[in-house]
């Protein structure tokens, strides 16, 4: 439990190596963001990691967007109050 107490905002968390990194975080500790333009993708992941007594929740954010990337940092530091942890893609 080497992150317990940090939290992560995590891009691209729907599927593939961002929802490998995701789980992999949570399992470690971490409370997660689960980032991802597909919001039914994020929320299965963020509910995965619930399910398995992590913290986590989803946010629908594009990317190519920094308007959508403002607002789902914005939710992330509502939920968590501070960033520890980030990975973009």
């Amino acid at each position: 439990m080497r992150l317990t107490g940090q939290s992560a905002f995590i891009t691209g968390a729907g599927s593939g190596i961002g929802r490998a990194t995701a789980l992999r975080f949570a399992e470690e500790g971490a409370g997660i963001g689960v980032a991802d333009i597909d919001p039914r993708s994020a929320e299965t992941v963020a509910q995965e990691i619930r399910d398995q007594g992590g913290e986590a929740i989803a946010i629908t954010v594009d990317v190519a967007q920094s308007t959508a990337v403002a607002r789902g940092y914005a939710d992330f530091l509502a939920h968590f109050g501070r960033l520890d942890i980030s990975r973009f893609r």
